[in-house]
């Protein structure tokens, strides 16, 4: 197969899987090495039909653009592997057709075939080293496809190699028959050309990226299947937290119906506040300070709590949940019976954090009440909050609780650790009251 032939079919054969590839691309736009190596073919047909036409047109068009095509051709190509391998686009990769046509700019470069030949030859083998480096970095899990393409690259790399240590080693013979080097170098770098770029080289890029897209699918097929599992896991605690509410609100109720829907719709609003407060943070921790304000949204307007305090302290799905639900027995009981009973009456909620000798540091929520009317004696029964706050808590963080019905008011605190994370980082809350409370 003469020169012409070859530089003929190449660019067919080119231009006939560049578009397949590119239509693959066109539907699915995340598969941007297809584009990218479809890009570079393109360019490749563009170059070997400059160099075709070479005896028809001046050659300097076939000098600086061939080879300018065909180096462009190459950066694409370890552009097209550096985005398999997740890495983006680097403006170095147009470096050797950008020194390429500086170098032809100088008449005493361009004037010496030795020096252009050598000087080509190094940048293709330079290319082609990157490509094959690009290929190391891709994942072990998709071989034997970088082996492919290390071996394709590899090759031609060699083949350029030595081609230019040909022509530092004997000029006269690497430039005497036409277009440069030996015969079975030309003819075995022109072979290595037409297989490489349109059937090998595509056959190697398709099965890269439909090895990511599998390995993509079974990622996210994995994600789904947490994803199921989590939410199986969270609804299940949701629904055993709105049975433990139920039936504790059904026992606080007396069989009076009224009172258990006034009571039940209170306890499930404020759930609701506590499940959008961890939603807006994608369940992973929350402001101390959001808990609260979320807890107590329903008084606030009133102008009888107020809160003080905004420290550097965030809590876990599940703390935060409990203490919204713990914090809004405690202004219902407020409302009810303390100082939210009456309109001089306020509440002053505080919280700080504070740091522990050993390194530890834990939140400290003070609840003092004023101006409701005098606590006579403790209550001796212990009721829905109460168990929220001294059984929940406790369980669900390691919080301690201390109440002091105080004649003139009740005065809490309550302090969680925040170095534990009984829930796990993200992980659903259990459920605030579980079964064995309920008696």
């Amino acid at each position: 197969m003469d020169r012409l032939t070859l530089l003929w079919a190449n660019a067919g054969v080119m231009l006939v899987i560049a578009p397949m590839l590119l239509a693959i691309w066109a539907a699915d736009r995340r598969l941007s090495p297809l584009g990218i190596w479809a890009a570079a073919m393109v360019l490749q047909a563009g170059s070997a039909v400059l160099f075709a036409l070479r005896d028809s047109m001046p050659e300097a068009w076939a000098i600086l653009g061939g080879n300018g095509l065909a180096l462009l051709c190459a950066g694409l190509q370890c552009s097209a592997v550096r985005a398999a391998a997740g890495h983006p686009p680097s403006p170095r990769l147009v470096l050797p057709a950008a020194l390429w046509l500086l170098a032809c700019s100088l008449p005493a470069f361009y004037a010496s075939l030795p020096a252009r030949i050598l000087l080509f030859s190094c940048l293709v083998a330079a290319c082609d080293a990157a490509t094959v480096r690009a290929f190391l970095r891709l994942p072990a899990s998709l071989r034997p496809v970088p082996q492919l393409g290390i071996a394709l690259f590899g090759l031609r790399g060699l083949i350029h190699a030595l081609r230019a240590a040909t022509l530092l080693l004997d000029p006269p013979a690497a430039i005497g028959i036409p277009p440069a080097g030996p015969r079975w170098l030309t003819e075995m770098l022109a072979y290595h050309m037409l297989l490489t770029y349109p059937a090998a080289g595509s056959l190697v890029i398709l099965a890269l990226v439909k090895g990511q897209a599998e390995q993509a699918l079974g990622r996210a097929e994995q994600q789904r299947t947490l994803l199921i599992q989590e939410l199986n896991h969270r609804v299940k605690n949701i629904l055993a937290t709105v049975q433990a509410m139920t039936l504790q609100t059904a026992r606080r109720s007396d069989g009076d119906l009224v009172r258990f829907t006034r009571d039940y719709g209170a306890r499930l609003n404020a759930l609701a506040r506590a499940h959008d407060l961890l939603n807006a943070r994608a369940w992973t921790s929350v402001p101390a300070r959001n808990a609260v304000e979320a807890a107590l949204a329903p008084w606030l307007a009133s102008g009888q709590i107020d809160i003080l305090g905004q420290p550097a302290a965030t809590l876990m799905p599940a703390a935060g949940q409990t203490l919204v639900l713990a914090l809004h027995e405690l202004a219902t009981n407020a409302t009810k019976y303390g100082a939210l009973s009456r309109p001089e009456g306020r509440v002053m909620v505080t919280l700080w954090r504070d740091e522990q000798a050993d390194g530890a540091a834990e939140l400290r929520l003070s609840w003092q009440e004023a101006h409701g009317p005098p606590i006579l004696a403790a209550p001796t029964r212990q009721g829905f909050g109460r168990r929220l706050l001294e059984q929940g808590l406790a369980r669900q963080s390691g919080a301690s609780v201390a109440l002091d019905f105080r004649p003139t008011g009740l005065h809490g605190e309550i302090r969680l650790p925040l170095d534990r994370r009984a829930a796990g980082v993200g992980g659903p809350p259990e459920p605030v009251l579980s079964s064995d409370t309920i008696r």
